[in-house]
């Protein structure tokens, strides 16, 4: 657990410099003997793959446990027929 709270450390500055990932937050629990969590929402299926690859490319010293969702997008409202 404490490799992946020092890895934290480094990546919440890399997370925090873009917007779209204001909703994800990072973590660290006991899972496989100590685990980095990402979790949270975003927007698009883009910006999800992309928070995955910008983790992997941090190269993590510890397992990683991704739990990222995409926010459903919202129908625009219509207006009744009249």
């Amino acid at each position: 657990m404490k490799l992946a709270e020092q890895h934290i450390v480094l990546l919440k500055p890399q997370l925090a410099a873009e917007p779209r990932f204001a909703e994800l937050t990072l973590g660290s629990f006991t899972g496989e003997g100590g685990s980095l969590l990402v979790h949270g929402k975003v927007a698009t299926q883009a910006d999800a793959d992309a928070a995955n690859a910008l983790i992997k490319a941090s190269n993590p010293p510890c397992p990683v446990a991704f739990r990222v969702r995409v926010r459903p997008t919202t129908a625009p409202a219509t207006r009744p027929q009249e």
